[in-house]
């Protein structure tokens, strides 16, 4: 199988290795994290196991046949397409691999995975039409409404009243304060004053959907020139976020959608996350016989998520 002519064991010794060299499409062609390298290994160590032989030398030895691609569907059902990845990468990824395999052996691979991919598509799609929304849009948006202002803090007033209107996920937590369009940086999330915007270039899937830019309604236009005043009066003078703690800093990075969850249940006396919210959201826009393809569009687009997205991930019954 090797030129040459090494063990199986010293293959095996070397195939973490060659894996850390691979670089990964879905990362902007950055090398495999380390944590998916884990994962590939623990699969090829599960399929010796069951194999009771080393998998890259049966599939070498079988690739005439659909011995593999078989023993995979029985062994792993509904998880087969996880291992035919880390076979499909191995052969089609490291260079010493490459070629070993005719293209039809893994064409066939890829068909199989793919037929795995979209059956458990399927199913989590099936399971989200089962499942029920944890709170209405209605319900939320009624809350926020009438809190008792008492028990709230104005940031904290201001973050439940932002997901009213803008349901992104958790992308508030770094908005600069600025006062106008002027002398913006193309890496950075800004509140723009005199516009009521907020123009968002820093987020998790930004090379996907690029920069977003969002008005806010007048009236909470309003309560954020007031918060920001009466911020400017205080021990937090000049303080750079929107969205910040009591001291004035930054929340830390998945701190402030804890932090949320914490205020949803204050509200609402249950443990809301920001995905119950655009669930919500996308949910009772869907539910509308009115909403047309146009409404559909402006709502994907102000959430970052596709049309099929919509449908199958995020709608909901009530």
């Amino acid at each position: 199988m090797d030129k040459n002519q090494r063990t199986i064991e010293e293959e095996k010794m070397n195939l973490e290795k060659d894996l850390f060299k691979v670089k990964d499409p879905k990362n902007g062609n950055q090398s495999l994290r380390p944590f998916t390298i884990q994962k590939y290994m623990e699969r090829v160590r599960k399929m010796e196991d069951d194999l009771e032989e080393y998998p890259l030398r049966f599939v070498y030895d079988n690739q005439n046949n659909t011995d593999f691609v078989e023993f995979l569907k029985n062994s792993y059902s509904t998880n087969a397409q996880n291992y035919l990845s880390v076979i499909i990468t191995i052969f089609t990824k490291i260079s010493k691999y490459k070629k070993m395999l005719k293209p039809k052996t893994i064409e066939r691979m890829r068909a199989t995975m793919k037929e795995g991919i979209n059956a458990a598509e399927e199913r989590a799609y099936a399971n989200t039409k089962n499942q029920s929304l944890n709170v209405t849009f209605k319900e939320y948006v009624d809350a926020v409404q009438n809190l008792d202002t008492k028990k709230f803090t104005d940031t904290e007033i201001l973050l439940l009243r932002l997901y009213t209107e803008i349901q992104a996920r958790d992308n508030f937590g770094k908005l600069l304060i600025w006062p106008d369009d002027n002398d913006l940086e193309s890496d950075k999330n800004y509140y723009i004053m005199d516009k009521g915007k907020i123009v968002l270039n820093d987020y998790k899937r930004v090379k996907t959907h690029g920069k977003r830019v969002y008005t806010i309604s007048r009236d909470l236009k309003k309560f954020v020139d007031v918060m920001i005043e009466n911020m400017n009066k205080g021990t937090n003078v000049n303080q750079e976020y929107l969205i910040a703690r009591k001291n004035g800093n930054m929340y830390a990075k998945g701190e402030l959608s804890t932090h949320y969850r914490k205020l949803t249940n204050k509200l609402l006396g249950k443990n809301i996350n920001i995905n119950d919210i655009r669930r919500a959201k996308i949910s009772d826009v869907l539910g509308k016989k009115s909403t047309t393809m146009e409404d559909r569009k402006k709502l994907a687009y102000n959430m970052m998520n596709s049309l099929k997205m919509q449908t199958d991930v995020y709608n909901r019954t009530n």
